[in-house]
């Protein structure tokens, strides 16, 4: 898939996505993911324009509002105190809780899938198009080894298809690895960090990571929160967005 600035026929700037898409199920992924957000019409999500698809060909071609920002892997610079890393934690549930409360889990959040708006820099959630529509029927294969994912940022439900254990806690959990990175500049399940012969994913599986011990106190609850949000075990992760909302507004004023 590619993404191209474009203008359309009423001279707006729009972002223009062409690509391949390689099965009926990718289709239906993409089918799932535009209909869902022209039906919701959501806040910090890209406003869909139109969807089209050549059969024949396998092309597929979405048009959708152009971001004036960048990517969160372009600009990790803007967050680099705990306070401001815990607003972008913030900020990112409140743009991610409407489509958690229908039930759909994003299962691909990272830097390069969170836009930070030039203006405000305030997030805009991108790419759905490995979300998880709890309420439909799974479109992974339950005998595949491992569920889509962008790997380094996926929860071990995910690296090992336990589909049954997928929700909003998946995506908590590429949360707090985003958190991790902006906060102490490694990934937490990094072998050089855990000191361990694991690579990263078997690290993530085996819940080994480490984050260093700060001393400040926003700092401490900042890793505190971090911690619980990337444990193996989507049981002991924060049971709701509300839950790390409020966990938030604590720390910062407690600060």
């Amino acid at each position: 898939k590619k993404v191209y600035k474009a203008t359309d026929k009423t001279g707006q700037i729009v972002a223009l996505k062409a690509g391949r898409y390689r099965s009926p199920k990718q289709l239906e992924r993409l089918q799932r993911e535009v209909d869902f957000l022209a039906a919701a019409n959501l806040d910090h999500f890209p406003k869909h324009k139109l969807f089209s698809y050549d059969v024949g060909n396998r092309e597929f071609l979405i048009v959708e509002e152009y971001i004036i920002g960048k990517r969160l892997s372009e600009c990790n610079l803007l967050f680099k105190t705990s306070e401001e890393i815990l607003k972008l934690l913030y900020d990112c549930c409140v743009a991610l809780s409407p489509i958690w409360e229908k039930r759909v889990v994003h299962r691909d959040l990272k830097p390069d899938n969170i836009m930070i708006k030039e203006s405000c820099h305030s997030p805009v959630i991108i790419d759905l198009g490995i979300a998880r529509f709890l309420d439909h029927s799974s479109l992974t294969d339950s005998h595949a080894l491992q569920g889509p994912c962008t790997p380094l940022y996926a929860a071990r439900e995910q690296l090992t298809n336990r589909k049954v254990s997928i929700d909003q806690r998946t995506d908590f959990f590429a949360l707090g690895v985003i958190a991790a990175e902006l906060s102490y500049g490694n990934h937490p399940f990094s072998p050089d960090v855990v000191k361990s012969n694991n690579d990263i994913l078997e690290n993530i599986v085996e819940g080994n990571f480490f984050l260093p011990d700060i001393s400040g106190k926003t700092d401490t609850s900042l890793r505190d929160l971090i911690s619980s949000l990337i444990d193996k075990e989507p049981f002991r992760r924060p049971r709701s967005s509300d839950a790390i909302l409020k966990i938030i507004s604590n720390i910062l004023a407690n600060q």
